[in-house]
């Protein structure tokens, strides 16, 4: 076999060996769309909720602003070998400045209400 060969499958079983990982850790994660959202007393911070189980932990988030609309986002992961029940995770971005009226939206562009936000249970 030559060397070229060799370079060509040991690079095809690297990228099917990272492919495998990743797709073994993926599934363990994904974005719920936020339930809502309540501001601070001076507009500087919003917190929103974003509706899972209690068993999630929260993986990372996202957050931009301009001066038309702000975007949240959050990725929870899944434990699903723990006893668990619906609840809300709160997530507090703190803005440049104040939200004014601005519109929250999450990363799809769909808007995000103002005001309590419920999870079912």
């Amino acid at each position: 076999m030559s060397t070229r060969r060799w370079v060509v499958v040991g690079l095809a079983a690297v990228t099917l060996g990272l492919v495998v990982l990743w797709l073994a850790s993926y599934p363990d994660t994904y974005t719920p769309r936020p339930a809502g959202y309540q501001t601070s007393d001076d507009d500087r911070e919003i917190t929103v909720g974003f509706c899972g189980s209690t068993s999630d932990t929260i993986e990372g988030s996202t957050f931009g602003e301009d001066d038309r609309s702000v975007v949240v986002g959050v990725r929870l992961r899944v434990h699903p070998d723990q006893f668990s029940y619906g609840i809300a995770h709160k997530v507090t971005f703190v803005l440049r400045t104040p939200i004014a009226d601005r519109v929250v939206r999450d990363a799809r562009g769909n808007p995000v209400p103002r005001g309590p936000y419920v999870c079912p249970s």
